[in-house]
């Protein structure tokens, strides 16, 4: 490591010991012109997080980060704390001090909003909990983020709608603002939730034109949820009973591999045995899948009648009632993706249904106006009379 990337380290390290977030140091690292570690002048906050967790910098050095749980077949995997791992001082120069690392370490752990698993391993976000959050696209590729931005009197929640890219590395206006330069920087407007609804609605008003294929797939998608059996009653306690002979096994196995290191049996009867045990948790996990499938079938019962409800409407065409929802289920099935290009919503619909791409400017919308439509046959066919299919 050069002077230049060791005097990056302290500075990085120095700033966030005084208080500054890591989306702040990102901003000053570019403001400052330094580079990251591999020569590039556009920070991340990955790159940020990858310096403040790096015990190299304060002279320790980490083994163990890898294991090889079976000696046989001598694999090695990562270690998420299933052995200790172990920290020895090195013979290098310490860039920040080993007490305002771990200092460091203590902001970071109560900062830190991820899930982990079992294991400790950090776990991905959880799947978007509204329908828009899995269809609706940034034109630079970017999934939009999501947030409220007002809150009625009666509760009502109104959403906007941002670029994700932007969030990373903030928007135009905001880096020029800070002297920050914007070449590569998505440039999309962000936009106000209740025009995905009013777009919808005249989405799948349009799709009228083609009853019959949407009838039939209404059909097909309720036929199949009706289908569904209903689990048994005592798959939970298969669960735990099953659990309970995996933890057995798997600590017969591991007895097995020390009486194999050791040289208390040979390597043939050690597989052999091995084997045996293998192919008997094999078989206990895989009727452990087949249960937990039975169970979240019976705790999504409420779900899957919601869906049917759903359905139901959109087959019975309630749902294109001018005061009523479009069912989330129904835009699920069919639209694709929507791209929001600024101020312009281009809907991808399956081609299965009739026209395939929508196309809508609505930049100039007025809430009040459009909301307005959802309720009044006549404005809303002369106000989206406006969009166009292609």
């Amino acid at each position: 490591m050069n002077k230049e990337q060791a005097d990056t380290v302290k500075r990085i390290f120095e700033l966030y010991l005084a208080g500054n977030g890591v989306r702040k140091i990102q901003d000053i690292m570019e403001q400052e012109g330094r580079k990251t570690a591999t020569g590039l002048t556009r920070w991340q906050s990955g790159n940020i997080n990858r310096v403040l967790r790096n015990p190299f910098y304060c002279g320790r050095i980490v083994y163990r980060k890898q294991y090889v749980p079976d000696y046989l077949v001598q694999k090695k995997i990562n270690n998420y704390g299933a052995v200790d791992k172990v920290y020895v001082e090195g013979s290098h120069e310490k860039l920040v001090s080993p007490e305002d690392f771990d200092r460091a370490q203590e902001i970071r752990a109560k900062h830190r909003i991820g899930k982990r698993d079992k294991r400790g391993r950090s776990v991905g976000q959880s799947p978007c909990k509204h329908i828009w959050g899995n269809k609706v696209v940034c034109t630079c590729g970017h999934a939009m983020n999501r947030r409220i931005a007002h809150k009625a009197n009666d509760g009502t929640l109104s959403y906007i709608y941002q670029c994700y890219g932007q969030l990373r590395t903030g928007t135009p206006a905001g880096r020029l603002k800070k002297g920050l330069d914007i070449e590569g920087i998505c440039d999309n407007s962000s936009f106000m939730g209740w025009k995905l609804e009013v777009q919808a609605d005249f989405v799948f008003k349009k799709l009228l034109g083609n009853k019959d294929a949407i009838y039939k797939e209404a059909m097909a998608m309720a036929q199949d949820v009706a289908e569904v059996k209903a689990p048994e009653r005592n798959d939970k306690e298969r669960l735990e009973a099953n659990n309970r002979q995996i933890e057995k096994l798997n600590r017969q196995l591991a007895n097995l591999v020390d009486m194999c290191s050791e040289g208390d049996i040979s390597r043939e009867v050690f597989r052999s045995k091995k084997k045996k045990l293998e192919d008997q948790i094999s078989k206990l996990e895989k009727l452990n899948d087949e249960c937990r499938q039975r169970v979240l079938e019976l705790e999504d019962n409420g779900a899957k009648d919601r869906r049917i409800e759903s359905l139901s409407e959109f087959i019975k065409m309630t749902a294109f009632d001018a005061r009523a929802k479009i069912p989330d289920t129904v835009i699920d099935n069919f639209v694709d993706q929507i791209v929001f290009d600024h101020g312009t919503f281009i809907w991808y619909l399956n081609p299965a249904y009739g026209n395939e791409v929508y196309k809508q400017e609505a930049s100039d919308w007025k809430k009040k106006q459009h909301l307005q439509s959802l309720n009044d046959k006549a404005t809303s066919t002369a106000c989206c009379s406006t969009g166009s299919y292609r």
